[in-house]
């Protein structure tokens, strides 16, 4: 199959998963962009549509931070939904890429969640999440690794990719996991999408510095508060 042939496939199945998931939008599938919020952004994505690009060469995370140009080895999308709490969003977004990931593997408690924006599996980040907001929308970042194998020098020990974590799957089937997960996990009371992130927060029993209002603290995390 050719890569036009493979990006048709793609739109086609996103399409299905998104009229049945996300009650309308539109799968807009993208040979290559720089960051798919700035795309989203200028094609003027609206409430529910779902931009991926098959490489993503310059996306970000938060406080300026840069995410790894990962060729064809990742997932690189943006889910537009509507605007909402912040706090809620972040906790909602980050429960259900992890529970996406989670669903690849047997053991679906591996992937956790390292406050605000990162998935971890094995204790290295296998995704991150950048949320940007305006009056009219939301839109949700989000970079999965799949199938990388090898990392620059300043990665090797922090990063993972799901296929160097056991799962055998494909980045289709990752996207499509993370279109179900968004839908059912927004639609959960609070109670429960905090719940489900406790359950899976790296960050308790860990020693942790904290910058608050210019001030410096730490100690050990004994819970986070949503």
């Amino acid at each position: 199959m050719g890569e036009r042939e493979a990006l048709d496939a793609w739109a086609d199945e996103l399409q299905t998963v998104i009229e049945t998931s996300n009650n309308g939008g539109r799968a807009i599938v993208l040979r290559e962009t720089d960051s798919t919020q700035d795309a989203a952004r200028r094609m003027g994505a609206n409430i529910g549509d779902v931009v991926v690009a098959c490489r993503q060469t310059a996306g970000r995370g938060r406080l300026g931070r840069t995410w790894s140009d990962t060729a064809d080895a990742g997932v690189a999308m943006t889910c537009v939904s509507p605007p909402a709490k912040p706090e809620r969003l972040a906790i909602a977004s980050a429960v259900a890429v992890a529970l996406a990931i989670a669903s690849l593997f047997q053991n679906e408690s591996e992937a956790q969640i390292k406050w605000p924006n990162d998935v971890l599996l094995k204790g290295r980040k296998v995704a991150g999440i950048l949320i940007e907001q305006n009056e009219k929308a939301s839109h949700i970042g989000i970079g999965i690794n799949v199938h990388q194998r090898d990392w620059p020098a300043d990665l090797a020990a922090t990063a993972i990719s799901l296929d160097q974590a056991g799962a055998r799957t494909d980045r289709l089937h990752v996207m499509v996991a993370v279109i179900r997960k968004l839908r059912e996990v927004n639609a959960w009371p609070d109670e429960q999408i905090v719940k489900a992130f406790s359950a899976r927060d790296a960050m308790i029993g860990a020693f942790a510095r904290f910058s608050c209002n210019g001030q410096q603290f730490e100690g050990r995390v004994l819970r986070v508060d949503p």
